[in-house]
Order: C-alpha cells, then sequence, then structure tokens
C-alpha cells in the first residue's frame, strides 16, 4: 500500500482511465531520490495490466543520455521496427506518434519509462512532440523525473508536460508505513526513525531496515545507509574540494545545530564557513538562518558513513574540545579508539544529569565500552541493561546483562542484575502501586500511577509506560471508573506490543477481559478470548488471579452460578473477588463454599479500614441470611456509595431481597438505581437482570434503549461510520488494526446492523445508542 500518495494515485487512475476511453494523455512525475517515483510506475503498470492494456516499460541510463535517440531506442524495439529517424526533430517525432498510434490499435497502451531525467535532449523533444498530440489516442505515457537539489533539469521537464511533483510523507502516512513495515521496533524508535527520514519514504525504510539488523543502532545518532543508495546521493560529493568534504563531514557529526560550536570546531580543524559554498551550490546543503541543513535525510548518514575513520575521529575530537568536557563526553567517546577510564567517567556522569533515557542509556553502554576497571564496567553495564529495559528494548537489555554477568561484579550490582531479569521475566510490577492496591488504598494507588504515568512519558520511557499503565488500569477499575479503566487497559496493551513485553500484556488482557465481562462481551464458544492475534496468554493459560475472577465474573452474570462457582475456585484467587464467589455459591445452593474465603477477606478488609471493603464484607453477609438483612444491605450500601458498580450490585441484591418479601414499590426504587449505573457502565447481563427483576416487581419496562457501547467501542465505530480504515483508526486511537476490527466486530451485533454502510446509515439517521453519548 503507498501510504500518504491518495491524490497522486487518483491522477494515475483517472490517466488511464481516459487512456481506456480514447482520451491520450502524458505525465511526468517528479521527485527526489527515495520519494516514490518508482513505487507509482510499479502501481500504474500493475492497474494497466489489470484493465487488459497493453504495457511497455523501460528505464533510461545515465551513459546513454548523450547519444542522440537512444531514449526513443528504448521503446521502439518493442512496439515496431524502427525506422531511420535520422537527424530531423520533427521526423522524429512524428514517426513516434505514429509507431505509438499503431501499437496501441489492437488494445489500449501505457508507455512507462522511469529515470527519465537521463533520456538525451532528441528523444525527449521527440516523446513531448508525441504526447502533446495524442488526442483520441487510447494511450498513455507516464514518465519519472528525479529532481533533487543538486540535479541538473532534464530535458524533458522542459517540455512543457502536465507534471506530477511528490512531496514529502506527512506524520501520518509516515507513521502508517513505519507500523506496516517495522511494526516490530519500537515505538519510541519508530518515532526517531519519522523524524529523521523527514517524510521521505526511501529513509524511512532505509533506517528502520538498519535498526532492525543492529540492535544497538536504536541507541545512535548516525544511522547507516545502504552503499548503493549513498552512492547515488553523493554523486557530486566527489566532486568538492577536500576542505568543503571535511566541513561536511564535520556538520554531519554535530548534533547540536549551534553555529558558535560549529564555528568554534571548524576553526580547530583550520577550516571556515565558507567551505560549505561548494557543497551549497552542489545542492547538498542549505545555509540559512538555521544554519546547516542537509538537503536530503539520507545525506547526513551517508557522508559520516563514507569518510575515514581518521577524519572521524579528529572532526569528534574537535567538537569534544569546542563543547567542553561535560557536554562533549559523547564526541571524546565517539574519537576514543581504545579504553580510556577518564572519557568513561565523564560519560558515566554526563548519563546520571541526561534527561532523555534514550540518550542516558547510549552514553553508560558507551561509558561501560571504555572503562579500563572490570568492575566498573560491570557497573555501567548493568545500568545500560536497566535503561534499554526501561526503553522496551528486551533484547538489547537481555544482550547487556549477559555482558555484565561474565564480569566482576559487586553484590549491589549484582542485586541490579537480578532486578532487570526479574523485571523482564515476570512483566509484572510489584512497586508502591501494587502494595497500595493489596492495601485497599485505591484513591492513592490511583495518584500514584497517574503520577508514573506522567513520569515514564515526560522522561521517555517506554519499557516503564505499560507497568505504569496496568497499575492505573487496575486502580481505576476497582474504584468503578470502567471506562476510563478501559482506555488506560488498551493504551497499555499497545505499549506492551510495542516494547515487546508479552508477560505484561497478559495482564493488562485479563484487566480488559474483568471489563468485558461485566459488559457482557462474549466472542464464539461463550467464553473469554483465548488470544488477541498477538502471541498474548488468554486468562486460562496460566491465568492470574484477575483473569480468574474475570472467568467466574462472566458466567456469574450469565446467571450460570454453578460454573462461575467452578471456575472462582480453580485458580489462583484474587483478594477481591471473594464477594462474587460468595454470590455465586448462594445462587448454586452451596453457600457453605464460601464461608473460607470470606473469612480472610473479612480479615483483609477489616485491615485496610476503609469503608469500601467493609461494605462488601457486609453485602456477603446479607446474602448468607445473616441476622436482618435489610439492614445489612442498606449499610451496605451507604459504605458502597463511592463505588458506582458495587454500589449497583448491592442494590440489584437489595431489590431482589426486597420483591422476594412481596415489598414491590420498595423493590422498585432499588432496581432503577442499579440498571441505571449498569447502563451507563454498558454492562448488559446485569442491567437485563434489572429489567426482569423490575418487571417481575410489576414495572413496565418495555421499550428501554440497551446499554451504551464502551467508550473506546464508540470512537472506533464512528470513525470507521466516518469512511476511515482499521489501519487509519489503529493510528488515531494507539491500538492495533486487530483490536479494531474485533470493536467493530462487537459493535456491529449490539447495533443490529453487519455492514460498515449500514453503520454509516444509523449516523446519519441518529441512531440513539450512538448520539446519547
Amino acid at each position: 500500500m503507498l501510504h500518504g500518495r491518495t491524490s497522486e494515485l487518483r491522477a494515475l487512475d483517472l490517466l488511464l482511465a481516459g487512456a481506456r476511453s480514447s482520451q491520450g494523455g502524458a505525465l511526468v512525475i517528479r521527485g527526489d531520490i527515495g520519494a516514490g517515483r518508482t513505487a507509482l510506475l510499479d502501481h500504474a503498470a500493475e492497474s494497466a495490466a489489470a484493465a487488459g492494456m497493453r504495457v511497455l516499460r523501460a528505464r533510461a541510463l545515465e551513459r546513454e543520455r548523450d547519444l542522440p535517440f537512444a531514449g526513443l531506442s528504448l521503446l521502439l524495439p518493442a512496439v515496431l521496427d524502427a525506422p531511420d529517424l535520422g537527424g530531423d526533430r520533427l521526423q522524429a517525432g512524428l514517426a513516434m506518434l505514429e509507431l505509438l498510434r499503431r501499437a496501441a490499435a489492437a488494445r489500449p497502451l501505457v508507455c512507462l519509462v522511469d529515470d527519465a531525467q537521463w533520456i538525451d535532449r532528441h528523444s525527449a523533444e521527440a516523446l513531448a512532440f508525441a504526447a502533446r498530440r495524442l488526442g483520441d489516442a487510447p494511450m498513455a505515457l507516464l514518465f519519472t523525473v528525479r529532481s533533487g537539489p543538486g540535479d541538473a533539469p532534464s530535458p524533458l521537464s522542459a517540455e512543457g508536460l502536465p507534471e506530477l511533483p511528490l512531496r514529502s510523507l506527512g506524520t501520518v502516512a509516515a507513521g502508517l508505513l513505519l507500523a506496516e513495515t517495522a511494526g516490530d521496533l519500537p515505538a519510541h524508535t519508530r518515532d526517531r526513525i519519522r523524524k529523521a527520514a523527514e517524510g521521505n519514504p526511501l529513509a524511512l525504510l532505509e533506517f528502520s531496515a538498519t535498526t532492525r539488523q543492529d540492535p544497538a543502532a536504536s541507541m545512535l545518532k548516525t544511522i547507516t545507509v545502504w552503499p548503493e543508495t549513498a552512492e547515488r546521493l553523493l554523486e557530486q560529493y566527489d566532486e568538492t574540494p577536500l576542505a568543503t568534504e571535511r566541513m561536511l563531514l564535520l556538520c554531519a557529526a554535530d548534533d547540536t545545530k549551534d553555529a558558535a560550536v560549529l564555528d568554534a570546531a571548524a576553526r580547530r580543524l583550520e577550516l571556515h564557513p565558507s567551505d560549505l559554498y561548494p557543497a551549497e551550490r552542489a545542492g547538498i546543503v542549505r545555509l540559512g538562518r538555521d544554519g546547516v541543513t542537509f538537503t536530503h535525510p539520507l545525506l547526513r548518514p551517508a557522508i559520516y558513513q563514507r569518510s575515514a575513520i581518521a577524519d572521524r575521529v579528529a572532526v569528534h575530537r574537535a567538537l569534544a574540545d569546542s563543547l567542553g568536557p561535560e557536554r562533549g563526553a559523547r564526541h571524546l567517546a565517539a574519537g576514543a579508539t581504545y579504553p580510556d577510564a577518564a572519557i568513561a567517567d565523564l560519560l558515566d556522569h554526563s548519563a546520571v544529569r541526561l534527561t532523555d533515557r534514550a540518550a542516558a542509556t547510549a552514553a553508560m553502554e558507551d561509558s561501560a565500552r571504555l572503562s579500563t576497571d572490570p568492575r566498573a564496567r560491570a557497573r555501567r553495564l548493568a545500568a545500560a541493561a536497566a535503561g534499554a529495559a526501561d526503553l522496551g528494548l528486551t533484547a538489547q537489555a537481555h544482550r547487556l546483562a549477559a555482558r555484565a554477568e561474565a564480569l566482576p561484579r559487586s553484590p549491589g550490582v549484582r542485586g541490579n542484575l537480578m532486578a532487570v531479569r526479574a523485571r523482564m521475566a515476570s512483566m509484572r510490577p510489584s512497586g508502591p502501586v501494587e502494595g497500595l492496591l493489596l492495601a485497599g488504598d485505591d484513591p492513592g494507588a490511583l495518584a500514584l500511577a497517574t503520577a508514573l504515568v506522567t513520569d515514564a512519558r515526560v522522561r521517555g520511557m517506554p519499557g516503564r509506560l505499560p507497568y505504569a499503565l496496568l497499575a492505573l488500569s487496575e486502580a481505576r477499575l476497582h474504584l468503578g471508573d470502567h471506562h476510563l479503566a478501559a482506555t488506560s487497559a488498551e493504551e497499555g496493551l499497545a505499549a506492551a506490543r510495542e516494547a515487546g513485553q508479552p508477560h505484561i500484556a497478559h495482564h493488562l488482557n485479563a484487566v480488559l477481559a474483568w471489563l468485558a465481562a461485566v459488559r457482557g462481551d462474549l466472542p464464539e464458544g461463550d467464553d473469554l478470548p483465548e488470544r488477541d492475534g498477538k502471541g498474548e496468554r488468554r486468562c486460562g493459560d496460566d491465568p492470574t488471579p484477575l483473569g480468574v475472577w474475570a472467568a467466574g465474573l462472566l458466567h456469574l452474570g450469565l446467571a450460570r452460578a454453578a460454573l462461575s462457582l467452578e471456575r472462582l475456585l480453580e485458580g489462583a484467587p484474587h483478594p477481591r473477588a471473594t464477594p462474587d464467589l460468595v454470590e455465586a455459591a448462594v445462587r448454586a445452593g452451596v453457600p457453605e463454599a464460601g464461608l473460607e474465603h470470606l473469612a480472610r477477606f473479612e480479615r483483609w478488609a477489616a485491615g485496610t479500614g476503609r469503608p469500601e471493603p467493609a461494605g462488601l464484607v457486609i453485602r456477603c453477609r446479607a446474602l448468607l441470611g445473616g441476622r436482618d438483612p435489610e439492614r445489612l444491605y442498606a449499610a451496605a450500601t451507604r459504605l458502597l456509595t463511592a463505588r458506582p458498580y458495587d454500589h449497583a450490585r448491592t442494590a440489584l441484591l437489595h431489590g431482589e431481597w426486597l420483591r422476594r418479601a412481596r415489598r414491590p414499590a420498595e423493590a422498585r426504587e432499588r432496581l432503577r438505581v442499579a440498571l441505571a449505573v449498569f447502563e451507563d457502565l454498558g454492562a448488559r447481563p446485569w442491567a437485563e437482570r434489572a429489567l426482569a427483576e423490575l418487571r417481575a416487581a410489576g414495572e413496565p419496562v418495555t421499550g428501554r434503549k440497551p446499554p451504551g457501547l464502551p467508550p473506546q467501542q464508540l470512537r472506533v465505530i464512528r470513525l470507521a461510520a466516518g469512511g476511515a480504515s482499521n489501519r487509519e483508526i489503529a493510528t488515531r486511537l494507539g491500538i492495533s488494526p486487530r483490536t479494531v476490527g474485533n470493536h467493530l466486530y462487537k459493535a456491529f451485533p449490539r447495533l443490529g446492523i453487519a455492514s460498515r454502510d449500514e453503520l454509516r446509515g444509523l449516523l446519519r439517521t441518529g441512531h440513539a445508542l450512538l448520539t446519547d453519548q
């Protein structure tokens, strides 16, 4: 798929359609190296062949640009035996037109010429002459011309044919291309590649390919360029003076964009900024108020890559001297060819002060490389491994940790390495947020988790973000804010996939499974989702405690009490699942099955000192037939006022008890409260149970709207109704295309539709389920 080229593809399709309807035309596609000229030509060739057109394709050669009519000879043998064109340009143009018309007599014809900037002047004039006179001929001529800052004008460009300039890809299109071709790279690495490529498709592909080939490249400022591409880019480079080449290398190595630093470093190398003038004239750089800018995103790494090691060392040392010891440490490291304890110490100190986590990790790894003391090297490798883990670079973290483990190390370093290994192995946070959740302090856990998420984002630590989002989603879940819990879990799941953390994704899937159980969202097979297509284990394979709870809750909401009890008793129990276990046991007719669990839960609730756990204990006592159930239900309701979901579950149980006690008016009051909350949460099975109880209590409830869609699902269907594709929706919302498809799969039946066309119809008519939210 050609991302970001919608208007260009439309122009090609119109050109081909015109040729098929005997409206001949020509078009020149103009763009820089890597802009996608050949990819568009490939699309035209495939489209024309699929439509039954005859396709003639050729590529002009630079070495033949001075041979008269060499360009025509590329096409003529494929059409007919070429006549003797001689030197008459008019005769050549007329002959070319006639030959093309005869070739298109049997079926429509398209002629494709790549790299037409190399076509000789005589051929360009003849082709342009024919192109301007196609008229009603069933044919199209399509040329591509390279037109970078350093390229000489093409003879074809002077002939006045219609042109289609290729601009840089926008942020969204570049992101989609990287997601498609480099989706296995961490998100922060793809973002850095996107910025460095400046919207050039080839640069996006080259940078991502070399980054994937060398895991360490994800930490480097300079990314390699394939030699073939570098040779094309540097055609004018060899013609520049030696001083200009050295000045270009200095600009390529400099990442400060500080004119004073560049000027000071140039003086140390006995260079002057004026040495860049030949490079400016050759179209290699632009000089302006913003300093020195390379005219193509691949030029900077290509120039750096092509230089001699001795020259690189010299420019890095000049930059280091100009920046001073602290700021210049990274250039000292780049210019060091053997271990140097002093430079290693400088890098260590600078890494601690860097706010950019990727830069700090790279500095610490360089510090380890230059260390002369094995114990210092081990300590620095362990710190770099921890930084790589924070960035989601799991493979690099393992590699760095293994190197540290092979060296003599102190007990503190051994502990740090064990922590890194444990984090990557278990992928489960066990810090203060989980401690607060276990202590029942959900508001405190929410505040701390929110701070951790903010910190991970601000400091650029994608490896820590999934942990923080998991803690945030669980805190929101226990507080009863299901919509925001789902949003945090979806974001965390996408971040975990980007960072290569399947274990944390497993736990986030459990959060989403629990929320799906509340909503009654069932895939085929009437059970929780087994896999989401990305390889994360389902909650039934080595289940998490929350996953076990989700499985039991699902069946409890669907009035399958015995199956719910079985699920809740078969795995590691979640400490907060006890109220559901007690309800399942009571409804299954075996209340004694929940007594032991309730005793433990009661001790935990008393230890928290919080009103909400106490309210759940009281509700369980009421369910088990404690003395004065009405008083117990009323007390539980008061204690659970701040938790909408638990409050509604309690109101439902209280309403059921009142109805069975033949007090229908009071029952209806409680059941209306429960129904309103369940509808707001989209908790379909619980809303249906409340509706059934209301009917049994004598209230007419026909015609009520079903529960609304969850916020993320609603956002997905609104974007889909607007014409966005699954991949475009995924990019907008930060989730995977498969997750988008899953949302649509679940939403369509609830809306009573089966296609996107029907969805657009619902939005046009203002369907209540969509407009009420």
